[in-house]
């Protein structure tokens, strides 16, 4: 335990130490990185994480006690999914896709606080 306690604090030291010799070449560098993440277009994504997206909105409707829900959520996933099926634009795909991924959360959490406050089911839903 005593090793470790110095060896760390040698390391420590040293990342103290090299980090104020190079604070202004680190700058450019975190700089640098920046300009090339920005001016890269996002990776747009798979067919596959596509498909999972889709899978797991669909998933996510069953949660719902009630039909009217359940049957919204499935509709709208169908719906949307089906009016974009056709696009080839790699930016609009992956906003798309980074839209699916809110919608699926917000349904997740929302299955979730239907499932925390239940109502007695409707006469359709017996």
């Amino acid at each position: 335990m005593l090793a470790l306690s110095s060896n760390h604090r040698a390391i420590t030291m040293s990342f103290i130490s090299v980090t104020s010799k190079s604070l202004a070449s680190m700058t450019v560098c975190r700089t640098f990185l920046r300009s090339l993440t920005s001016a890269s277009s996002p990776a747009s994504p798979t067919k596959r994480q596509i498909i999972s997206l889709y899978r797991d909105l669909i998933r996510s409707s069953r949660v719902f006690a009630s039909h009217n829900y359940r049957d919204y959520i499935h509709r709208r996933a169908q719906d949307a999914f089906r009016k974009n099926a056709t696009e080839t634009d790699p930016k609009r795909i992956q906003a798309l896709y980074e839209r699916g991924k809110r919608d699926l959360e917000v349904a997740r959490r929302q299955g979730w606080l239907n499932a925390q406050f239940r109502a007695d089911k409707s006469v359709v839903d017996r």
